[in-house]
């Protein structure tokens, strides 16, 4: 081996030597250090008053507060259902032994007037129940909360005055998803059909039928009512989803969001039965929202709930039923539902409940910054406990359905000061006024007893007219009202029109309000409104059969 070759293996053998020492020497690349990083003790053993020589450091700065360290968000963990006490057995323990009434088919209720609704949450959720986060209802004074089991759920609502109602469902037979769904972060303007009511062999009319449908901006369908129990309705109403272009599944079933039934009468609810049967296999149907009274609390109406759940069950056994409870908002889409009456807040009251149409809800659908309250055939009495439960700001609507077509709300048909507060505390521009068409055979009905027989008398329908009108002067008897009504159609008609009717389908009062009856004097009308950011706009109004196409 040369010389020159030897050098270089020694100077690579002291290159290699020295970076093993230095690697050996650094720990800056060592196993993480597990424990806190050290501080430096500057302590010593001289005692703290002793004069010490020490090198003059900084004026050391004031310690800033600072945050802790936290670790990221993650969701938090469900908290799990579950088994606890029956609802009674607490109460009882409570309250001393209570004395529960079947309000509905699935539904129990006890009024406490002695307890406060934070002592009865306490008591159910040492018990193990789980408090559950819901919404009120927009402007309700009503304190309210649910409460969960494996079992049960509890719903509390502590009305103005202090009574406290206590109502419970067994698990499996509602469901309280859409009180805890959030909003559809899709936006977009919700379409409402006010749909005329095909009469069929009704005899009893104006006095009958109810049907709104909205298409909500993910396409969906909420359906209120529906009508009477006949073909031709269930075919106006599954033609409506057509025509509404409601969205389908991929069965190419249109999909009806819920279902909201305001009542138990035959022409609210009495179309589900033939839609059912024609059409449940061509529909699909999530929720279904309604609460028919027991004969222990309420009149008797035209079903019970056992025979609509049997209804239900027989065309769409996946639907999931939901009990409206006053106070609670519940959501559907970009939609939201604020129930401000439901009549638990008067089965157990001094009055109790005598006229069935006290049963029907009272709720104000919102959406886009639009509403519309919805009275179905509420009465006098609903009207009275959903006000005194309510700020005004509650009510305020873009459109008013003026409540039970327009006629008597109870036994004292004159008796309407509370519907008065509510109609005036929506402020709407827009009424809208569920209306059969005119039977001739029967000398009750027509929009000259509806208009201006019932406006002069004073009936609730006055809301609407809003004035007494002589009308240049002339009698306003059947004979000349029809001829009035003649002449508008043959578009002859000089006069100025009865109280803003027009002769058709709408009314325009002295405050300006335009109301859209569901049909003309002999035919079903289609009104289409769009709820959007432009506001409550009026899309179409005509006769139905031309809306639907034929």
């Amino acid at each position: 081996m040369n010389v020159k070759r030897m050098k270089s293996l020694l100077l690579l053998f002291s290159i290699l030597t020295i970076c093993a020492i230095l690697c050996a020497c650094d720990t800056s690349h060592g196993p993480a250090d597990t424990t806190a990083d050290a501080v430096t003790d500057t302590s010593t053993d001289t005692p703290t008053d002793a004069p010490v020589e020490a090198p003059t450091a900084p004026e050391a700065e004031a310690p800033t507060e600072t945050e802790p360290e936290t670790e990221p968000e993650t969701e938090p963990e469900p908290e799990v259902l579950v088994s606890a006490p029956a609802p009674k057995r607490i109460l009882d323990q409570l309250a001393g032994r209570v004395s529960p009434r079947w309000i509905s088919s699935v539904c129990m209720q006890v009024t406490l007037p002695e307890q406060d609704i934070d002592t009865v949450k306490d008591a159910f959720q040492k018990e193990g129940y789980i408090l559950a986060a819901t919404t009120p209802a927009h402007g309700t004074k009503l304190g309210t909360a649910v409460l969960k089991s494996l079992e049960h759920t509890v719903t509390l609502i502590e009305t103005a005055d202090g009574s406290l109602h206590v109502l419970w469902e067994k698990a499996d037979a509602v469901t309280t998803d859409p009180l805890y769904a959030i909003h559809n972060p899709e936006q977009g303007d919700v379409v409402m059909a006010q749909i005329g009511i095909a009469r069929g062999d009704q005899k009893d009319n104006p006095m009958i039928g109810m049907c709104y449908v909205y298409r909500l901006s993910d396409g969906t369908a909420l359906i209120i009512d529906g009508g009477v129990n006949n073909v031709d309705c269930s075919l106006n109403l599954f033609r409506t989803l057509q025509q509404l272009d409601v969205a389908r599944d991929e069965d190419g079933k249109y999909r009806i969001a819920v279902w909201i039934f305001t009542h138990g009468h035959s022409d609210h609810m009495g179309t589900f039965k033939q839609f059912s049967v024609q059409y449940g296999d061509r529909t699909d149907l999530t929720y279904v929202m309604y609460s028919f009274p027991t004969d222990a609390v309420a009149p008797k109406g035209n079903t019970t709930g056992e025979e609509f759940a049997e209804i239900v069950r027989a065309s769409y056994p996946n639907a999931k039923r939901v009990s409206p409870h006053a106070g609670l908002t519940y959501f559907f889409g970009n939609l939201a539902v604020h129930m401000l009456y439901a009549p638990e807040l008067l089965y157990n009251s001094p009055e109790g409940v005598n006229y069935y149409n006290t049963t029907s809800l009272l709720f104000r659908i919102e959406a886009n910054g639009q509403s519309v309250l919805h009275m179905g055939d509420a009465s006098e009495a609903a009207s009275k406990a959903a006000w005194v439960n309510s700020e005004t700001a509650a009510f305020k609507s873009s459109a008013l359905q003026i409540t039970h077509h327009g006629l008597y709300t109870g036994p004292d048909s004159h008796d309407w000061g509370y519907m008065r507060k509510l109609y005036n505390a929506t402020d709407a521009e827009i009424g809208l006024l569920p209306m059969g068409t005119r039977n001739p055979r029967d000398a009750r009905n027509g929009r000259h007893t509806v208009l201006v027989g019932w406006g002069n008398a004073g009936y609730q329908v006055s809301f609407v007219i809003n004035r007494q009108d002589s009308h240049s002067g002339q009698a306003l008897d059947q004979g000349y009202f029809d001829r009035f009504v003649a002449e508008v159609a043959a578009g002859t008609n000089k006069k100025p029109t009865i109280f803003g009717y027009d002769g058709i389908n709408t009314v325009k009062n002295r405050s300006g309000m335009v109301t859209y009856i569901s049909a003309s004097e002999d035919a079903p009308m289609a009104t289409v409104f769009t709820l959007g950011e432009g506001g409550f706009t009026v899309v179409s109004n005509e006769k139905l059969d031309t809306w639907l196409g034929e």
